[in-house]
């Protein structure tokens, strides 16, 4: 019995080693494969200043496909690392490359980016987001954003909430000529049930939703957009940071869900309704959204939880 529970021990250290090195090679071959690409992408960063509109389209959609190679390259380094059963996908087939989206998720871990960047590859356009202002001196990332015509938004002193309606609206207008995904993390920023108690969160596993960087692609790019594609990520439970868990390829439990949700008539038409009416109906549509999304988590949490509490009891028996 003695020599099995040591035999045990050293097999969980050998595999946590194992785990380690798996993931701190994963995040240095990354940060390797984002400063290959960069350099690649750096005269068309520099052709994208020059103020001719035909030469700063052409040096964007040459940004935006070597970004697509970029995300290409993450997923086959994690394939490479982990495997192929990466996570549990359930993705609608209605989704197409060849047309725009508003893309929605719940934000769980710094990992949730990547994540749905090597989800939506090859299934979606690439992914553009909302951004902080600061985040433009993030090295290689916040110019490589700029380029591609990420919006960037100051959401903080005077004046900011007319300057980020003008910068979304520029960056939509620059969106209608190309397929996009328009990815917004609702919640705002990462959950936690800190979080949550101080929002007062009608939702259990969410935080309440926020509505204008929405609001303002609805009301610019509502003609051209396909649909709402909903994604809702429930990671495996883990005792670290999740994070660190993708990296090491312990989240093979993650269940992921792609829903394509169709846009009513009448928040693609603003001008149709007045302020408050327009207000009332789009929080109404996004709360039967997140309604739904707090129910899937809920249940994907506790089918985890049956999961790892059966495994547990065979450890169990087998160790008697």
């Amino acid at each position: 019995m003695c020599n099995f529970v040591v035999f045990a021990g050293l097999a969980r250290l050998f595999s946590w080693c194992l785990a380690a090195l798996r993931g701190v090679s994963l995040a240095l071959l990354m940060v390797m494969a984002l400063a290959f690409w960069f350099v690649l992408m750096l005269p068309f960063v520099l052709l994208r200043c020059l103020p001719w509109q035909a030469v700063q389209n052409w040096a964007t959609a040459r940004c935006v496909a070597i970004a697509q190679a970029w995300v290409g390259t993450n997923c086959r380094l994690y394939r490479c690392l982990h495997g192929q059963n990466l996570y549990r996908l359930c993705l609608d087939q209605r989704i197409n490359p060849q047309h725009s989206y508003l893309v929605v998720c719940n934000h769980q871990a710094w990992a949730d980016i990547l994540v749905l960047f090597n989800v939506l590859h090859g299934r979606a356009p690439l992914g553009r987001f909302f951004l902080k202002q600061s985040l433009i001196w993030v090295p290689f990332v916040g110019l490589a954003c700029w380029a591609m015509n990420f919006p960037f938004m100051k959401r903080q002193g005077k004046g900011r909430v007319q300057h980020d309606l003008q910068t979304a609206e520029r960056a939509c207008e620059r969106y209608r000529s190309s397929p996009v995904s328009l990815i917004n993390f609702l919640e705002g920023t990462r959950f936690s049930r800190a979080k949550q108690a101080r929002s007062q969160s009608p939702y259990v596993h969410l935080l309440p939703p926020k509505y204008g960087a929405l609001s303002m692609a609805l009301s610019t790019l509502g003609s051209e957009l396909n649909g709402l594609v909903d994604v809702t990520l429930v990671y495996d439970k883990t005792q670290g940071h999740l994070t660190w868990s993708w990296l090491c390829g312990r989240q093979r439990a993650m269940h992921i869900d792609v829903r394509w949700v169709e846009i009513p008539s009448h928040l693609r038409q603003p001008q149709n309704l007045t302020a408050s009416e327009y207000k009332r109906l789009l929080k109404q549509w996004i709360d039967e959204i997140w309604q739904i999304k707090n129910e899937h988590v809920a249940k994907q949490t506790a089918e985890q939880v049956g999961s790892l509490s059966s495994s547990l009891k065979c450890k169990s028996s087998s160790g008697h």
